[in-house]
């Protein structure tokens, strides 16, 4: 049997042919794909639907971030107010923050998600906590759980 070789490796013997063009390729070039090995031209890799964001779609969930943002720092000074609440609670509320803004952001980008996202989502936590930490004093807790609030936001979207 005669040793064949990777068209784009040349040193690197190989039986393996795509699975559409039949061309040969070897395990530096193959791309796995749902019907098995393809070359990279035939695998046509594209990034999934879910991840491609439109401008019209991240201009929303800047707005909505910011909005859930505002709204939020506001309620964590109220809750500060009105509540005496202990450190785990405290900690709970943030990641909760986090939460609703990471959905919100979602939900007016049509459920997308992906990393322009996830910028929008903690900016806007950040700026949830900006408020909070402007309207009282601050702790190095108050820290701690805005790195919370940024986390589930950031960790929601991917």
């Amino acid at each position: 049997m005669q040793d064949t070789y990777c068209p784009n490796h040349p040193k690197t013997a190989t039986n393996l042919r795509c699975g559409k063009c039949e061309e040969l390729i070897c395990a530096k070039c193959m791309v796995h794909t749902p019907v098995g090995a393809r070359c990279k031209s035939c695998a046509q890799v594209r990034r999934p639907p879910t991840y491609d964001i439109s401008r019209t779609h991240a201009a929303r969930a800047v707005g909505t971030g910011i909005g859930i943002g505002l709204a939020g720092g506001i309620a964590l000074i109220l809750i500060q107010a009105l509540l005496p609440l202990g450190l785990f609670f405290y900690a709970i509320v943030a990641a909760g923050l986090g939460y609703m803004v990471s959905e919100g952001v979602s939900a007016s980008a049509n459920r997308k998600k992906g990393r322009t996202l996830q910028i929008i989502a903690a900016a806007s936590v950040a700026i949830a906590f900006a408020i909070f930490l402007a309207g009282t004093r601050v702790s190095p807790f108050d820290w701690l759980a805005a790195g919370a609030g940024v986390y589930v936001a950031w960790v929601r979207l991917r």
